[in-house]
């Protein structure tokens, strides 16, 4: 079973845990000073973020291969998903602090059906686009939020660092992963933003526009704004996975139109009343 596969398998567990920590207990101190006029954020955005982000992203691709792959018998799934003005998916269409036991059955809905259809999906042509846009929704969240009380793997006497499970760490060639979590730690290359611009072969604008929207992490190192490299080419892979897909998407659904020549020798554009998606 590959890693994508896995995630799928995982992430139920993983919505229904990040829907229970969005609900902040006590107030945890970083030790740096703080207004007496600042408020705690009455929830934990960042967990409840990334229920909407990851949700949206999984409909979207069950949307999509169920689609393509006419596997029509399934029922709609509109009802799950909560749209954006201009009709984006954005996000789960409930409270998720309210009802975390509903988006795990959602969720198991749409993971099981992509599931039962994985030897389709890694067929298809899309696949590609879609395991790009995985490695931001599904594979950095088991990263970034590990599940808690994961069983240790026997006869591994060293500690995880992120699930603290005993566990020798499996070693890559550019980092290590722990058996028993799948967390993995790759070497970390920070560069000052001009200078990661130029090695990933963007402009500084767009490396300004990633940090803005929270795609990558920004310290700051001697005086300079850096950003990691690997969380960059991860960002950028998605970026670039979410336009082909858009790319896709508006070929299936755009409509063929025809020339015909009316009586008066003048030729006018007709379009199609209804059009069928073409699927493949």
């Amino acid at each position: 079973m590959d890693k994508y596969l896995d995630a799928l398998v995982e992430l139920p567990d993983l919505l229904e845990h990040l829907a229970h920590i969005v609900m902040p207990g006590a107030h945890l101190g970083d030790g740096q000073p703080r207004s007496r006029d600042l408020t705690p954020a009455p929830v934990r955005l960042g967990p409840l973020d990334q229920v909407d982000f990851s949700f949206a992203e999984l409909w979207k691709m069950e949307s999509y291969f169920r689609e393509v792959l006419n596997r029509h018998n399934f029922a709609s799934t509109e009802h799950m998903v909560r749209r954006a003005v201009n009709g984006e998916e954005v996000g789960v269409q409930l409270v998720v602090t309210d009802d975390p036991d509903t988006l795990r059955t959602w969720t198991i809905n749409l993971t099981g059906r992509l599931r039962a259809w994985w030897p389709d999906v890694v067929a298809h042509s899309a696949w590609p686009i879609y395991r790009d846009l995985m490695d931001v929704w599904a594979i950095r969240p088991m990263r970034q939020w590990p599940l808690e009380g994961r069983a240790p793997v026997a006869q591994r006497p060293r500690k995880c660092p992120e699930c603290g499970a005993e566990v020798w760490a499996d070693l890559q060639l550019d980092g290590v992963r722990c058996d028993t979590c799948r967390w993995e730690r790759r070497a970390e290359r920070w560069r000052p933003v001009a200078q990661a611009a130029t090695e990933l072969g963007r402009s500084r604008r767009s490396l300004e526009e990633w940090i803005s929207v929270g795609g990558v992490t920004c310290i700051k190192r001697n005086g300079k704004r850096h950003v990691e490299l690997g969380e960059c080419e991860e960002w950028r892979d998605y970026l670039e996975a979410k336009r082909r897909r858009n790319l896709r998407l508006k070929a299936k659904y755009r409509p063929e139109v025809e020339a015909v020549e009316t009586e008066s020798g003048d030729w006018e554009i007709v379009l199609p009343e209804l059009h069928s998606p073409v699927v493949g």
